[in-house]
């Protein structure tokens, strides 16, 4: 749990000491097989998440234990024009 709260720290004090405007601010987003009573005890402790990615669990049924792949695609890229960002 401390990571994200280190996290949102380095991010602040990057934002101070480079003078960045908002940097402090940016997103975290936690993911990799998260489910409703992971969120849950992550939002007990007081976490500094802002966005989740819980995909495997929406598309993979656990209970008749079928496998999945951990993969994460994130489009970067589209004709030379950043989609990250912007």
């Amino acid at each position: 749990m401390t990571w994200f709260k280190n996290a949102r720290k380095l991010f602040c004090s990057i934002e101070k000491e480079f003078g960045l405007p908002g940097f402090g601010k940016m997103s975290i987003t936690a993911s990799n097989d998260l489910n409703g009573e992971t969120i849950d005890a992550l939002n007990k402790q007081g976490h500094q998440i802002d966005a989740y990615g819980i995909g495997t669990y929406l598309v993979t049924c656990y209970a008749h234990a079928q496998a999945a792949l951990g993969v994460v695609f994130k489009l970067v890229e589209i004709n030379n024009k950043p989609r990250i960002g912007n």
